[in-house]
């Protein structure tokens, strides 16, 4: 009666006390899903009006990627990408900029600097080779996306797959092959090095498919073989449940794990030349995506020119220097955030910008080094600031670099330069839209 609508947002509903949503206090609730493929579209369309995409990039494509992704995940995808394209100095946003900036949201950010040696290198190909052929030869298993050696976020090397259209629910055959690519990477190395050779990075891929056959037997009622009607044992229940229960719960795990491994190794042996294959190539080009990968398989992907390895490094420095640009505005954004006594370690700094897109979009993916989680568009599309900041910076840089061309003052890399000089200056990149998130 007094015009005041009160509206509140929660991830955890279940949590709420239930005399906050009793009929005439907090009664109606409204659930407002991720956004569909369709949505996505428009969403992604509506955030790249003001950016200078260049032909190659396809955003109907990219929206089958982003399964699971929220606006503001779709708008921080674009504007990196943006971000990226300005401060390389490219007149438009291409699909390696769109790329690497979807990469970054899915597994991580690109470490550099960091020197592998040659035998944990050679090491870690064969891990993600392994999960790449389990994926690529398992019917059900999830599309392959991109595998790599390259360092990010804490893994050494990530090989993952993606859904390309919008999924509910898995089926037993589904589940099991995922199990089976994640027993790709130890099987491998195994296979490769030999039982004494298989190393600690397997540990994340080992405790991701304990944790989903384990889900298996007591959520989705899979597993028990010798049980018509499998009982769902909650984390609740499970204090409750008998001992005989809880050893054949751990029984039917074990069986499901084993199983996996012996298909997956099974799978290796026989497809030994193209995981040889697989391997050299990974050592060669370092990433490949799904279609490179079945290329190396069958023998058919070209070397890598001798000009385009001489780059490597310096496509490294190029991507520090993007980072370090970002990383200024994101501490301060942190530490505003942050309670007081409880400023955020360097760790948690470095993490932060890939933190939401990992708990909210579920993707397969197996890495080498770490333990891996496994995880309707908004009412009102507003222009988000960060897109339009970065298709700002690219408008004001092209149109620096005329004014540049008209008196004679020099191309790219005098700007180039003049970046470099500015930010070493004291204050540079305060309130800059390059640094902006």
């Amino acid at each position: 009666s007094d015009g005041v609508t009160l509206v509140c947002a929660t991830n955890l509903l279940e949590a709420l006390d239930p005399a906050l949503t009793r009929p005439g206090r907090i009664d109606r609730i409204i659930h407002v899903p991720f956004p569909s493929k369709k949505e996505r579209i428009e969403i992604l369309k509506h955030y790249a009006k003001e950016m200078p995409l260049a032909a190659d990039v396809d955003l109907e494509a990219l929206a089958g990627l982003t399964s699971g992704m929220t606006g503001a995940d779709l708008s921080n995808l674009l504007n990196f990408a943006a971000i990226r394209a300005a401060t390389e100095g490219k007149e438009q946003v291409t699909r390696a900029e769109v790329d690497e900036s979807f990469d970054r949201l899915m597994v991580g950010s690109r470490r550099t600097g960091v020197v592998m040696k040659e035998e944990e290198r050679r090491l870690t190909a064969y891990h993600e080779s392994g999960h790449a052929l389990v994926a690529l030869y398992t019917p059900a298993s999830a599309p392959l996306h991109k595998a790599t050696i390259l360092f990010r976020g804490s893994s050494l090397g990530v090989t993952w797959s993606v859904e390309k259209e919008d999924t509910f629910s898995q089926s037993e055959q589904q589940c099991l092959a995922s199990l089976d690519v994640a027993m790709g990477g130890k099987a491998a190395e195994e296979l490769a090095f030999g039982a004494g050779k298989v190393t600690s990075g397997c540990r994340s891929d080992l405790v991701r498919a304990t944790q989903l056959a384990r889900a298996m037997v007591t959520n989705y009622g899979m597993g028990f073989t010798d049980s018509k009607a499998p009982m769902v044992i909650g984390r609740q229940d499970y204090l409750l449940v008998s001992d005989e229960k809880k050893s054949r719960v751990d029984e039917a795990v074990q069986k499901l794990l084993d199983e996996s491994y012996a298909r997956a190794r099974r799978l290796l042996e026989e497809k030994r030349d193209e995981l040889t294959r697989l391997a050299e190539a990974l050592l060669e080009h370092e990433t490949l995506s799904a279609e490179e990968v079945r290329l190396a398989v069958a023998g058919k992907l070209r070397a890598k020119p001798r000009a385009e390895a001489q780059q490597t490094a310096e496509e490294a420095g190029e991507e520090l220097h993007v980072s370090s640009s970002l990383s200024n505005n994101e501490d301060r954004k942190l530490e505003k955030r942050s309670a007081p006594g409880s400023a955020p370690t360097a760790e948690e700094r470095e993490n932060a910008t890939d933190r939401s897109a990992h708990t909210r979009k579920e993707t397969h993916k197996e890495t080498r080094g770490q333990v891996s989680p496994t995880t309707g568009p908004s009412a009102a599309l507003a222009p988000s600031p960060y897109a339009v900041a970065a298709a700002v910076e690219v408008s004001e840089l092209l149109a620096e670099r005329q004014r540049r061309r008209e008196q004679g003052g020099g191309g790219p890399e005098k700007e180039g330069k003049e970046r470099e000089k500015k930010k070493s200056e004291p204050g540079a990149g305060e309130g800059t839209a390059a640094n902006g998130r």
